[in-house]
């Protein structure tokens, strides 16, 4: 990734003339670049009774170009680099070395200039590529893929985009996004099977009756021991010949037959 900044640097002997660093001549060339403003001065080569002083520059609603901030004036011997803090500048700004006592000295400098840049450019450090014809950015997604110096992505079909799902949110899969012949019999589990039968089974028929019920009532019906068949009370018995399955209560001169009762709790 590329500096998010822009520097100036140079260096000069600078003596009792004002040298401007971002023009890098005694002729101030006011700039407008707008940015925050901050830099280095090295100013290890003065010695004792040596005195410079630092003013930055700015204007102001396009007047003539001014002091922007008290000035400095580091004497004699100094220790590692003068800083200019950071602070905004659009205008027309400059940062004026001037020696006030003692001999000039070489000076060094580099002026960091952060313009708020996040294009492309700054970003990836190199020119990205040209707008295409419809003026959309040409980029690649680095990362998409496991290994992003492998290849690029997949095309996109139909306008999306061609991925294996790994991993999927609890219900993000609804009705409508299942087709309906999706589920094929290879395709579900047994004990839905089982699930899905017994639901059948417990579904309810009439008010009191289960399917199951009815089912278990016209087997024994069929294949079961009966007892009272011309009685007013017909008994049908279980598998075991002496539990009761059901009872129905009938007459036998009509030949009508009433509602059966359940028996041991069986519906």
């Amino acid at each position: 990734m590329a500096n998010p900044f822009t520097s100036t640097s140079g260096s000069a002997s600078i003596g009792s003339s004002e040298y401007f660093l971002a023009s890098g001549s005694t002729t101030a060339t006011y700039q407008t670049t707008a940015c925050k403003l901050s830099g280095f001065i090295d100013l290890s080569n003065m010695l004792a009774g040596d005195q410079y002083r630092i003013q930055p520059y700015e204007k102001v609603n396009g007047g003539s170009a001014t002091p922007a901030s008290p000035a400095a004036y580091p004497t004699g011997t100094q220790n590692g680099l003068f800083k200019i803090p950071p602070h905004w500048v659009s205008e027309g700004w400059e940062i004026g070395v001037k020696l006030i006592a003692g001999s000039a000295r070489t000076v060094s400098w580099s002026l960091k200039k952060d313009v708020g840049d996040r294009n492309l450019l700054t970003w990836l450090g190199s020119t990205p590529a040209a707008l295409s014809t419809n003026g959309y950015v040409q980029s690649m997604l680095k990362r998409f893929l496991t290994d992003d110096a492998g290849g690029t992505p997949n095309a996109l079909s139909s306008g999306r985009v061609d991925a294996s799902v790994g991993a999927m949110a609890a219900g993000v899969i609804t009705a409508t996004a299942i087709a309906a012949d999706a589920i094929a019999g290879a395709k579900v589990a047994a004990d839905a099977v089982t699930k899905i039968a017994n639901g059948m089974l417990a579904s309810a028929l009439g008010t009191s009756r289960t399917v199951l019920g009815v089912l278990r009532r016209l087997d024994w019906l069929l294949v079961g021991k009966a007892a009272g068949l011309h009685g007013t009370t017909a008994t049908f018995y279980q598998y075991d010949g002496t539990t009761v399955g059901f009872e129905a209560a009938q007459d036998p001169n009509a030949g009508t037959r009433n509602t059966a009762s359940t028996i041991n709790g069986d519906s």
